[in-house]
């Protein structure tokens, strides 16, 4: 009883201080300009700060754009398509997010003759054009089916890769994505430098 009563007091007097501090606390908040989108358009969908420019991108039918804006006004001071093909096949973004200065998108593709799924890794360049990709895995595919038979449904679950994330250092000199898939329950590691050089890969169980 004495202990539930030291507790309560406890958080009674948490409560009053953290509501002083709110007293005294006076926000500052600068809004933007009204973003109108049309129909059919989603975002924006941010993605984070880099040179003094809050980056975004936002969505229209199969295409994606990226948008830039001014910090201080909170502006939109540009908008360019996404350019998302490689070797002729169309790109799907899978994440994005900042590394130091640059914008990094991972992407995915699937080469239905080869029976692959493909994921890379790119940075951003200017105008909407991301830069040479990094492979980082190559899983098998197959058609999906709307009804698969138990064995049909054991061999998806083990194919096709899940489970990125990604880790940047607090100095952003180096970034590590790692990532499992359904075929081992191995954990892969793929080390970048600063340069967006790939340093190093391997794999941990």
């Amino acid at each position: 009883m004495i202990k539930s009563i030291i507790f309560i007091s406890a958080f009674l007097f948490a409560g009053i201080t953290m509501s002083v501090a709110q007293d005294k606390f006076e926000p500052n908040i600068r809004w933007g300009e009204p973003i109108r989108m049309k129909k059919k358009e989603f975002g924006p969908n941010p993605i984070g700060i880099a040179n003094n420019t809050f980056y975004a991108t936002k969505s229209k039918k199969s295409k994606v754009y990226l948008q830039e804006f001014d910090l201080k006004t909170l502006a939109l001071k540009a908008e360019n398509e996404l350019n998302l093909t490689y070797k002729k096949f169309k790109l799907s973004v899978v994440s994005k997010f900042v590394f130091g200065d640059d914008i990094v998108f991972m992407t995915n593709y699937i080469d239905k003759k080869m029976g692959k799924k493909h994921y890379l890794i790119h940075k951003l360049e200017k105008y909407g054009t991301l830069s040479k990709p990094i492979e980082l895995a190559e899983v098998a595919w197959s058609k999906k089916k709307i009804v698969l038979t138990a064995s049909a449904a054991k061999k998806r679950l083990k194919s096709g890769a899940y489970s990125f994330s990604f880790l940047v250092s607090d100095d952003s000199k180096s970034m590590m994505v790692s990532y499992k898939t359904g075929e081992s329950d191995d954990l892969i590691t793929v080390l970048f430098d600063e340069d967006f050089e790939l340093v190093n890969r391997g794999k941990f169980r």
